[in-house]
């Protein structure tokens, strides 16, 4: 397989339709008690597959099967994980291996393909879930209000800061991703993505009607994959933090690293290509479009972040005006005490003139004498 540095990599991008701001096509109805299918990507890291494993066996809702997709790694690796939880699935569990590696959106696609259930997922051999996400989700989405307006939906996530430690995963802090959202929008989902990808739960028919994930994206898959089913369909939002977004600290380079990481900036360099390319299609087109609004929301975002700096700097100019107020008024307090001890300091200093002089004509007159 032929590997390219950011600097000489194109991107080919497949023309995979025309975009419409309403449904195209209406999504089926849920059959009661969907299937989901979980696809999980993984290459030689069994000690964060096992993890994987173990989030999607506590899950409450138990209506799915789960495809592994070993994308180019070792197969014995694998192989002996998957033995250890061979019970514990039941008959829910698939195994593909890929000879090479095709890359994560590829291998999602793989995964897709094997993929028999309703409502499909993505859980990566580093993500893990709330026990209750699946049954949230798929509560969500069975509601005949919901699956009518809505072709997928989304939970707030928790970031997870960690470290490999041997053979043991070490959380160093946990904090809040994204509750600030309180809606899925295209115009937000264009200047960036905001939700994880295992947050994200959605139909079958989006995939097939999409035609799927970007094959030629190293990177920003899921990314590019969310601008395509929004610029068609909308997104619910549950409001509660049941995905758990894992990024490793200090590990830049190895097997267990994140993409987000990656100091070659692929996610900078990319998205670049990816904001051109639509805006060229815009341009071809003769109309404002998909290419418009992604660089028009970035400029727009970059400019809610000066303002948020400026912000911050007239807060802290604020309180230096305050600090200077507050000296002032002290000052203000501490000017009289001063006028009256200057005053105390001219009557003292009167006194002992008027004391001294005897005494110096007395000194003169004893010099005199003697």
């Amino acid at each position: 397989m032929e590997i390219h540095t950011p600097s000489t990599h194109k991107i080919d991008f497949v023309d995979r339709g025309k975009f419409s701001p309403f449904p195209v096509d209406p999504l089926p109805s849920l059959e009661l008690n969907p299937i989901v299918s979980i696809i999980t990507r993984t290459k030689d890291r069994p000690l964060l597959l096992k993890r994987a494993f173990e989030s999607v066996l506590k899950q409450t809702y138990s209506n799915w099967q789960h495809i592994i997709v070993n994308d180019g790694g070792s197969s014995v690796l694998v192989e002996e994980v998957v033995k250890l939880f061979l019970d514990r699935y039941a008959g829910r569990l698939k195994l593909v291996h890929n000879p090479i590696s095709l890359g994560m959106e590829e291998a999602a696609n793989i995964g897709i393909r094997h993929a028999t259930g309703n409502l499909f997922t993505i859980h990566d051999d580093d993500d893990t879930w709330h026990p209750d996400f699946l049954k949230e989700c798929v509560s969500f989405l069975s509601d005949p209000s919901n699956s009518s307006q809505f072709g997928g939906v989304v939970t707030h996530a928790s970031l997870i800061r960690e470290r490999i430690d041997g053979d043991d995963v070490v959380i160093l802090s946990e904090e809040d991703f994204n509750s600030h959202h309180k809606y899925i929008s295209l115009f937000e989902v264009a200047a960036g993505n905001i939700f994880t990808v295992n947050s994200f739960v959605y139909h079958r028919k989006i995939w097939e009607k999409i035609r799927g994930y970007n094959q030629h994206l190293p990177v920003l898959g899921d990314w590019e994959f969310n601008l395509r089913v929004l610029s068609t369909w909308d997104l619910g939002l549950i409001p509660k933090r049941l995905a758990n977004y894992h990024i490793r600290v200090n590990q830049i380079n190895d097997i267990y690293s994140n993409t987000v990481t990656d100091p070659s900036h692929l996610h900078v360099h990319y998205g670049n290509l990816m904001r051109n390319h639509f805006l060229r299609d815009d341009l071809r087109n003769a109309k404002p479009g998909l290419g418009f609004i992604m660089n028009t929301a970035l400029s727009f975002h970059r400019i809610q972040d000066m303002r948020y700096q400026f912000d911050e700097l007239k807060f802290k100019l604020q309180e230096i005006s305050e600090q200077l107020q507050a000296t002032k008024e002290q000052l203000q307090v501490i000017r009289p005490i001063v006028t009256e001890i200057q005053y105390s300091v001219g009557v003292l200093y009167s006194w002992i003139s008027k004391v001294i002089a005897p005494l110096r004509w007395m000194k003169r007159v004893m010099r005199r004498l003697f």
